[in-house]
């Protein structure tokens, strides 16, 4: 019977140690709460990546941080005060819906719901903040900077271009996973580059101009499930992306970029220090021949919003025109003129 117990005592230690290795960290800790874990999923509203097949997820290994907060109040009841429960915690996107906890300090950290019995709010952001938000960092009351990438022809740099804003409130111990809701807060420029089918061409290079690619973003601190204030601040410049393109019958390839929301003045300064219409999309072919579309006039283009401009190629023009819709694509705005004919080696 000894000898049984025994061995029936290393088969449980030979369990307990295999649990443990279940994660890839050195060791797992639950917080010090001591309530149920907090396991937090993600629904995205109008999101929409169809150059790189990311309609309805967050690329793999993408990064949300996110910040907890009791309610000051029990489930079905109002009022009370808000006070921050667990600052910072990382959380990284795997597979599916789920967002799973990231080992940053050696350890990964299971955030649990308070034992007061209060419900919980939670907002996030995700986007490319690895140097500026830490493990545990308190809820950022000063303006942070945020940047989009100027090359925009991969996956990984249009994704890590993307900034979001999500939120929960009055979350419950009985929830099984904390769905947050986030929405987009940049603006999303789609080119629709359509090629005569006898043209004797291919497209080199598509570029989406002058934008300004950094922001000042600042949280509320007031009304916290009130989206933060985005406003572009810097030098202008250039935003490279793919540069797919379809003929004039065939189903349409949509090439991607995302900027900051901001206001295109109708002019700008060329080289010479002259006043032109601003240049907006330049698209160059492998002759090296550049074509370039300017702005009608000033163009003001909003957070959460898609842009969709479709260019046409023939052998010696292009032709540009646009539509607006929400990120979501489908439901176009298609008020907007055709815009302009414009011909090589256009002048700036």
């Amino acid at each position: 019977m000894k000898q049984l117990n025994y061995i029936w005592t290393i088969a449980l230690s030979v369990f307990a140690l295999a649990s443990c290795s279940s994660n890839d960290d050195a060791t797992s800790i639950v917080d010090s709460k001591n309530g149920k874990e907090i396991k937090l999923g993600y629904a995205v509203n109008g999101m929409t990546r169809s150059t790189y097949s990311l309609d309805t997820k967050l690329s793999s290994g993408a990064y949300v941080y996110a910040w907890i907060f009791d309610t000051g109040h029990e489930h079905g009841a109002t009022g009370g005060t808000e006070s921050a429960l667990y600052g910072a915690t990382t959380y990284q996107h795997i597979t599916g819906n789920v967002l799973t906890p990231l080992n940053t300090t050696g350890s990964t950290i299971f955030r649990t719901y308070p034992l007061n019995q209060h419900t919980i709010n939670i907002y996030a952001l995700h986007g490319n903040f690895r140097e500026l938000i830490t493990q545990d960092m308190a809820y950022p009351t000063s303006t942070m900077t945020y940047s989009v990438k100027t090359d925009q022809t991969t996956e990984a740099n249009y994704a890590a271009s993307d900034l979001m804003f999500g939120t929960r409130l009055n979350a419950y111990t009985t929830e099984d996973t904390v769905a947050l809701s986030f929405k987009h807060l940049l603006s999303k420029i789609i080119i629709v580059p359509k090629v005569d089918a006898s043209a004797d061409f291919t497209i080199k290079k598509i570029k989406v101009m002058n934008t300004i690619p950094t922001a000042n973003l600042t949280l509320n601190q007031t009304s916290r499930s009130t989206a933060p204030t985005i406003v572009a601040s810097g030098n202008r410049a250039n935003i490279s992306i793919a540069t797919d393109a379809s003929t004039y019958t065939g189903t349409d390839v949509e090439d991607e970029c995302i900027i900051i929301p901001q206001t295109l003045p109708a002019t700008v300064l060329n080289s010479s220090g002259v006043a032109v219409a601003t240049p907006f999309i330049r698209v160059t072919l492998d002759n090296e021949t550049e074509y370039t579309y300017s702005l009608p006039s000033s163009m003001t283009f909003e957070a959460g919003k898609s842009y969709r401009f479709t260019v046409q190629l023939k052998e010696s023009d292009i032709s540009v025109g646009y539509t607006v819709d929400d990120w979501a694509a489908g439901n176009w705005d298609t008020s907007h003129p055709n815009g302009q004919e414009i011909f090589a080696d256009q002048d700036e």
